[in-house]
């Protein structure tokens, strides 16, 4: 008869990722695809197009090839080559929603963005290679849950909803997000503001 030992604490963070991610080989997909959802939620009226098919898979698409590329690209290696980069898949997959006849906002897909990022660190470098070296560059994905847990802490609330935001309101606010909290990792605060928050 087989022995089963007690599973280890690895074992256990596989476990959650299986569960979140479903068995995979390829997590950085897993990653892009499981964020769609938090970026969804803000885009009323799309589920009803005809071409929302076609529109999610060549967005889906984009954003996969600059991630794949992202940890061999040598452009990007400080917080402003980043800050370009994000720019410019952002403006790129909102062009991809307006050539389909239908308006995404930077706002909006800052979350697809920055949370694609946040699963990549949450998966690990052991599944997913070559992103570590940006980590400290990755923008802060916003939400209402962020805004008033920074609300809380003293930060005026943005007039504009974050989700209708275009890329200078977007990118002034994670500026103002650095100041803050004194060039600290983004994704440092927002780890612990967010579990605060729920």
């Amino acid at each position: 008869m087989m022995t089963y030992t007690k599973p280890t604490r690895i074992d256990y963070e596989e476990f959650l990722v299986q569960v979140v991610y479903g068995p995979c080989t390829d997590y950085l997909s897993a990653c892009i695809e499981s964020s769609y959802l938090d970026f969804c939620r803000t885009m009323h009226g799309f589920g009803k197009l005809p071409s929302r098919n076609a529109i999610y898979c060549r967005a889906l698409t984009t954003l996969t090839n600059h991630f794949r590329q992202l940890p061999s690209d040598t452009e990007v290696r400080d917080q402003d080559s980043f800050d370009r980069w994000h720019e410019e898949v952002t403006k790129e997959t909102v062009q991809i929603f307006l050539d389909g006849s239908f308006e995404a906002f930077p706002g909006q897909l800052q979350k697809w963005i920055n949370m694609s990022l946040k699963n990549i660190f949450v998966c690990g470098e052991s599944r997913i290679t070559g992103y570590d070296r940006i980590y400290n560059f990755c923008h802060m994905p916003i939400d209402n849950i962020m805004l008033d847990q920074l609300q809380e802490m003293g930060m005026r609330r943005p007039t504009v909803a974050w989700s209708r935001w275009k890329y200078p309101e977007y990118l002034e606010y994670q500026k103002t997000l650095r100041d803050k909290f004194q060039n600290q990792p983004l994704l440092n605060v927002e780890h612990s503001l967010w579990i605060a928050g729920r």
